[in-house]
């Protein structure tokens, strides 16, 4: 393995998560609107978020540092998708009822 170019990746690495944290920011806008019409799936949303950021967290912790940046670009996937799942609640024509399905799925994917 060469452990050079993983390192000359940490640049490409925080290009990636700064994207992503703004993409988390336009989520919590988006977030704050709908809270005020379906509070209840919002708060469960958001801890479940939470909660598959504890388990990527848990990873980290528990990998080798020389395993850490390829587990970072899996993060980087996972993230991807729930932000591209997100993005798919404004296709719909209720929004609350999306986002609850969308919850669900990711709560049924997480359990097989």
């Amino acid at each position: 393995m060469d452990y050079f170019n993983k390192l000359k990746d940490i640049s490409k690495i925080k290009d990636i998560r700064t994207s992503q944290l703004e993409k988390q920011k336009n989520n919590d806008i988006e977030l704050e609107k709908l809270n005020k019409t379906c509070p209840k799936i919002v708060s469960e949303y958001l801890l479940f978020q939470r909660y598959l950021s504890r388990i990527q967290q848990n990873e980290m912790i528990n990998s080798s540092i020389f395993d850490m940046i390829s587990i970072i670009h899996t993060h980087f996937d996972e993230n991807e998708k729930i932000y591209k799942n997100f993005n798919d609640i404004f296709k719909c024509e209720n929004r609350c009822e999306c986002l609850e399905k969308i919850n669900f799925s990711n709560k049924y994917l997480l359990s097989l």
